[in-house]
């Protein structure tokens, strides 16, 4: 059985209909290609500027309490206190320092009081008791 002829005009539809699907396809792709590369670059900026104002944040953060560390360890009755290299009497006045810090600040912190080698002298956080490292790695 032999196909009919198409004539000039349905030759001249069907290769328009062909050449227009084939422009939209590749078209399609190539806007699709666009925006998920935008999207990516996109994304990937803002996880870098999340990382960036994280590490900026913890960065103010270490250097806030490595001020309050360098200030509390300079008081008068800190400096007395290992002086006498006796725990119960340093844990006496990290004990009295602690009280001095607001409510607020006790809630969501601890404090730890540590020998030059590291190792634990005091900790207090009733919430944390028990859980805090026998010693802390000194660089």
């Amino acid at each position: 059985m032999r196909l009919p002829r198409l004539s000039l005009l349905q030759k001249i539809w069907f290769s328009t209909s062909v050449l227009v699907t084939s422009l939209f396809a590749a078209s399609g792709l190539l806007m699709q290609r666009y925006v998920l590369k935008v999207a990516t670059e996109s994304l990937r900026a803002e996880v870098n500027s999340s990382f960036q104002a994280y590490q900026s944040l913890w960065l103010e953060r270490s250097e806030s309490l490595a001020s309050i560390a360098g200030v509390i360890s300079s008081l008068p009755n800190v400096l007395t206190a290992f002086q006498t290299r006796h725990s119960a009497t340093i844990r006496d006045s990290a004990g009295e320092i602690w009280l001095r810090i607001s409510e607020k600040i006790r809630e969501t912190a601890f404090f730890a009081v540590a020998d030059p080698q590291g190792n634990t002298l005091a900790s207090l956080n009733p919430a944390d008791t028990g859980r805090l490292p026998g010693a802390w790695p000194i660089s």
